[in-house]
């Protein structure tokens, strides 16, 4: 469930937002949009969240701004709109729609916003920057949420115009184009192409000489934005090149090496303007974003996930990781050594049926009294599929709203065990009865000479 406590983050920064520090005030955001409003323009956002109770109250508090559709199924996304907001489930089921819907809508920028927890790790490395375009941690603040959800509407507004405008209209429109994408990017650039396909820079704003180090003119004398690449990125960027030449809006993600030798990562937004006359592209307008923190919070990220693989799998025991309703999601090795089945033929399959070849939970199994506990249950079993006798444990695994999301399933065999203490509980029997027919005394002592046992 979404709460009003300050925690948006930055997808260019990874950084939590503090405020819009600088780029806009909630009131100028507001002005413009009341603006914006009164030229009949109401924006229209989408939303496709799973979560009825967070769907609503984000209707609830855009309603008041814009107009909100509430989206329960896919079909939606055939519908106009200029801003899609998701949740995690949402995403998974619809990431394909959602990536024909923005290919369809391209020239023009149709953004989505992410809402999503500090678990969905996995999901968040797969769309960030591809599926969707901006990502909200939970819990939400409400005037973050709405100045975020602002500057993505501005940058679609601005798509949709420099779409419709005529060549002419953006070149006479050059100035106001670097002062916006100034706004809702961290560099913006213009490129003069020669009839021989060479890029020959016009302007860069003072925030990439900021960054960078280099002024226009230093850029010009490195060889152009070649000079720039990281070596390894460079036949990314000589693809980005190739398609913005041929007429292409084009997207990508690289390095560009600072003065000092620092690599930045960037993700680049370049459109290019067609002359009709010459037939063929004559300028290249970009905005790009320096994504660096991102991209080290998602290698951090896969790194944690690398981690927990590696503690996973090195688990001696058979151990599952499980859905609330017995799925297996997830074996580590030892699991398929000992079902003999492979991971993946594990995966979807009940636990009952890999360990009991039952078609329902066995009794006392430990999963069901961890649904009705909530916590670690652990119970010594018979393992019919296995052939011995194992002691079972059920960890419950919340999500940030305290609910269940998984089980963490262990089976550790105690069929050894189990055989010697038997052995031993049988021989002390025999030993009891042998002293019980000696018709002597027999007494045992300590070292302190107290009466530990005797016969009869």
């Amino acid at each position: 469930m979404l709460s009003m406590s300050p925690a948006l983050y930055n997808i260019r920064t990874g950084r939590p937002l503090t405020g819009l520090r600088g780029i806009l005030s909630g009131a100028e955001l507001i002005a413009e949009h009341s603006a914006a409003a009164m030229e009949g323009r109401m924006d229209h956002i989408l939303l496709l969240l799973d979560h009825k109770e967070n769907r609503h109250l984000l209707a609830e508090w855009l309603g008041q701004q814009y107009q909100v559709t509430l989206a329960d199924a896919g079909l939606a996304l055939d519908r106009p709109f200029d801003l899609g907001i998701l949740d995690g489930p949402a995403l998974d089921r619809l990431w394909e729609q959602v990536q024909a819907r923005k290919e369809a809508e391209q020239p023009v920028f149709l953004p989505f916003l992410l809402v999503a927890s500090r678990r969905d790790v996995d999901l968040i490395a797969r769309h960030l920057g591809r599926t969707v375009d901006e990502l909200i941690l939970t819990p939400i603040e409400k005037l973050e949420l709405q100045g975020r959800v602002e500057l993505l509407l501005r940058a679609r507004r601005l798509s949709l115009e420099l779409q419709t405008e005529a060549i002419a209209q953006l070149r006479a429109s050059e100035e106001r184009y670097h002062a916006i994408s100034e706004l809702i990017s961290d560099y913006a650039y213009a490129f003069r192409v020669t009839p021989e396909g060479e890029l020959r820079g016009e302007w860069l704003t003072e925030s990439f000489t900021r960054a960078f180090g280099f002024t226009q003119a230093e850029v010009q004398a490195r060889g152009s934005w070649r000079g720039m690449v990281h070596p390894d990125d460079m036949p990314i960027a000589l693809e980005h090149v190739k398609r913005v030449v041929s007429g292409q809006v084009d997207v990508c993600e690289l390095r560009f090496v600072t003065r000092t030798g620092e690599a930045r990562w960037i993700r680049d937004y370049a459109r290019p303007v067609w002359d009709e006359a010459q037939g063929r592209v004559v300028r290249i307008f970009g905005a790009a974003q320096d994504i660096t923190e991102r991209k080290r919070a998602e290698e951090a990220l896969r790194r944690a996930h690398r981690e927990w693989e590696d503690i996973f799998q090195a688990i001696g025991q058979p151990t599952l990781i499980l859905d609330p309703q017995h799925n297996v999601i997830a074996a580590n090795r030892a699991a398929a050594r000992a079902t003999g089945r492979s991971e993946k033929e594990l995966q979807g399959r009940k636990c009952y049926e890999v360990f009991h070849g039952t078609s329902r939970p066995p009794e006392g199994c430990p999963l069901e009294k961890m649904l009705l506990s909530g916590q670690l249950e652990t119970v010594e079993m018979e393992m019919e599929a296995l052939g011995g006798t194992f002691l079972v444990s059920c960890t419950p695994v919340l999500d940030d709203e305290g609910r269940l999301q998984k089980v963490i399933h262990i089976a550790t065999d105690i069929t050894e065990r189990k055989r010697l203490e038997h052995e031993a509980a049988e021989r002390h029997l025999y030993l009891e009865n042998v002293l019980a027919c000696v018709p002597d005394a027999i007494v045992t002592l300590d070292a302190q000479h107290n009466v530990l046992e005797w016969n009869p």
